[in-house]
């Protein structure tokens, strides 16, 4: 079972819980290294035009917004990325991301930092299986249960916070692990991964969605502005960081350079969210929040379309 949350997790960002409570999990480590695959590196897809403005009107730029997940915030960040999501990524884009995981009826699958568990319920929906989410914030937790209740989907596709779901985090408990845009927010990613390996079962399959910075590790300015003023607090690994810290782990890689796919995302969720809103129907705390979703993907948009970030689908196999 594990730890509960002490004194050296205040002041973490929410994701950052998610990690403190798995590290001092006390989960057997595995080091046996099998042999190595080569990683493959895709190429990005074309770049496209930004859609979004680069500074937003509103709180000042540099000033990150802290986010807190009532209601008027759910509402109005599913109102530009899609019922059940928090980030961009619908049903469609979830299902090409997920191809290399070869995800069949049965499968026992943990989603890491599952927000209102869209992508959980896609899972389920689509391939039978049996999906655990796991978020850090327990109010995106319990909207994200409800959304799987009123789904008909609450055993299949079940979310819950951590501090209701420890059993789960048993050796060997799933045949894949995926994850979407959380590794970023952590600072101890080598001990998560860790953790993560010791949770697949033997033959099984992790897959990540994660920005990265240079290889180098260096930040840009532009980047060093994006990890002030973004409320995720980032801390980016480089695509060597990750290879270096899975290989360790005795598994075999593939990478593939996804920003391309990532920037339509992004730009046509917001494309379709203002072509659908014909006049203002959001009050003045509801549009406040807007303004602050449409800053910090903007400022995200516009380090992908420079080169600064690269956004990674990183598969990683026993």
């Amino acid at each position: 079972m594990l730890a509960t949350a002490g004194p050296a997790e205040i002041g973490l960002s929410q994701r950052e819980r998610l990690l403190a409570r798995l590290r001092d999990s006390g989960v057997p480590m595995r080091r046996t290294a099998p042999e190595v695959q080569l990683v493959a590196v895709r190429p990005e897809a074309e770049q496209l035009p930004e859609q979004l403005p680069e500074r937003p009107p509103g709180r000042p730029v540099g000033k990150a917004p802290e986010l807190r997940w009532d209601k008027t915030r759910l509402d109005v960040v599913q109102k530009v990325w899609g019922k059940g999501f928090i980030a961009p990524g619908g049903k469609k884009t979830i299902l090409g991301l997920v191809e290399p995981l070869g995800l069949k009826r049965g499968m026992r699958v943990l989603d890491l930092g599952a927000g209102l568990g869209g992508p959980a319920r896609v899972l389920a929906k689509r391939f039978g299986a049996r999906v655990t989410g796991l978020e850090a914030d327990r109010r995106l937790a319990e909207a994200g249960r409800a959304l799987s209740s009123r789904a008909v989907l609450p055993s299949k596709a079940s979310i819950h916070s951590l501090a209701q779901r420890h059993e789960v985090l048993a050796p060997g408990a799933f045949d894949r692990i995926f994850s979407k845009d959380v590794l970023f927010t952590v600072r101890d990613k080598a001990r998560l991964l860790a953790v993560a390996e010791a949770l697949l079962a033997d033959g099984g399959r992790m897959l990540f969605v994660d920005y990265v910075v240079a290889a180098d590790g260096r930040q840009t300015p532009g980047v060093e502005a994006w990890v002030a003023a973004d409320p995720a607090r980032p801390t980016p690994w480089s695509v060597e960081d990750y290879i270096e810290a899975l290989t360790g782990l005795g598994l075999s890689l593939r990478i593939d350079d996804i920003t391309g796919e990532t920037r339509r995302a992004i730009n046509g969720a917001w494309a379709d969210f203002l072509a659908r809103r014909r006049r203002p129907s959001l009050d003045r705390r509801a549009a406040q929040m807007l303004l602050d979703e449409a800053r910090l993907w903007s400022r995200r948009a516009k380090l992908l379309r420079t080169g600064e970030l690269r956004a990674c689908r990183i598969v990683a196999e026993r």
